[in-house]
């Protein structure tokens, strides 16, 4: 299951105590493509999906998805 992570996708809008460990997981995951030159190139909301939510976990997984605009850092 995943669900996309904006009100634009038919979903409602997420809380700032859901959005805040949520952003910051996106964050991260966006600093790992950096550190390896990878430019994401296509962040919007529906390209940002949740995983479900495991028990025990806080908050669902951030899944950055469609690669395709991805560049290597230094390609022409």
């Amino acid at each position: 299951n995943a669900w996309c992570a904006s009100p634009l996708c038919g979903q409602p809008a997420l809380s700032e105590l859901l959005a805040c460990p949520l952003s910051l997981q996106m964050l991260r995951g966006l600093h790992a493509l950096h550190k390896h030159n990878v430019w994401y190139g296509d962040l919007k909301p529906a390209n940002v999906v949740l995983g479900a939510r495991r028990e025990g976990e806080a908050v669902p997984k951030v899944k950055l998805i469609d690669f395709g605009g991805a560049k290597t850092l230094g390609e022409d």
